[in-house]
């Protein structure tokens, strides 16, 4: 991975709006942190331990790829701390879940659970089960109460006093390109600054293409590219024109990136096939 795109990223991380409204399970990174943690995330790829990480393989994993991150920017707040992943919360001999981030500073244990979720907005209701994943096997309601009130209220050892237990969760949300002048009325626990975008069916393609007339190239994006800036992925053998986008294989929902002629990215699609919205889901949350 280029130190670039790793650079991008864990900004990202840092100064991404929260898909999830503020409250007090919310874990904060403080402005004062924000504005010192450039230099210093720039400092840490220079490091020994940094360019290890920009040797290793990416994940597939998009969910595991956004830990890998948040794992460096605790490290970079919490220094000296003790900063423990994945640890299993057992039942006797059962698993019951797990807990993602544990952290041991001076007198204090805080228990954090992360996410990065990109859904897709398949009605206007203003509710959040109204957003479901690309391949509606995952939705916002159902991930929200999983975190709440199984991950954080419910899960782990009631003998570990925690000084606080909270969440992470970011991503963006796709709205209907053929609803793009609709009023859109923001669920209390969405972020009203959360990350947007469209999803478009096949035959919507033309329209945004005419209404985005400095879209030159596009690029699609794998799993674990879906935060990424798409003009850190743009190299010459991945940029096509915008010309041949009704080309692309839609057996599943795939996430493009309109660039400008400078690889400049415009827009963030979702391409689906025109019977998407109203396909069944297919839930395995």
């Amino acid at each position: 991975m280029s130190k670039q795109r790793a650079y991008a990223d864990l900004l990202w991380v840092v100064e991404s709006p929260p898909l999830l409204a503020t409250s007090s399970l919310q874990f904060k990174i403080s402005e004062q942190e924000k504005l010192l943690l450039p230099e210093k995330i720039a400092q840490w790829l220079n490091s020994e331990e940094g360019v290890a990480f920009l040797e290793k393989k990416i994940p597939r994993r998009l969910g595991r790829y956004f830990e890998d991150l948040f794992a460096i920017i605790l490290e970079l707040l919490f220094v000296g701390a003790k900063i423990i992943r994945g640890i299993q919360m057992m039942h006797g001999k059962e698993t019951i879940g797990e807990l993602d981030f544990v952290i041991e500073s001076e007198n204090s244990i805080y228990h954090i659970e992360t996410s990065v979720k990109f859904y897709l907005c398949q009605n206007l209701r203003g509710e959040m089960s109204d957003f479901v994943g690309a391949n509606k096997r995952d939705r916002l309601d159902i991930k929200y109460h999983k975190i709440i009130d199984q991950q954080l209220i419910n899960q782990g050892d009631k003998s570990v006093a925690f000084s606080s237990r909270q969440f992470f969760v970011k991503g963006r949300l796709f709205y209907p390109w053929s609803h793009r002048d609709a009023v859109i009325v923001c669920h209390e626990k969405i972020d009203k600054n959360h990350l947007c975008g469209w999803w478009v069916a096949l035959k919507d393609l033309p329209k945004i293409l005419n209404v985005h007339h400095d879209a030159v190239f596009y690029i699609t994006l794998n799993r674990n590219e879906w935060l990424t800036n798409a003009k850190f992925l743009a190299d010459s053998e991945r940029l096509k024109n915008v010309a041949s986008l009704g080309e692309i294989d839609l057996s599943e929902p795939v996430m493009i990136a309109l660039l400008s002629a400078e690889k400049t990215e415009i827009e963030r699609c979702f391409l689906v096939l025109d019977n998407w919205q109203t396909s069944p889901e297919d839930l395995k949350c």
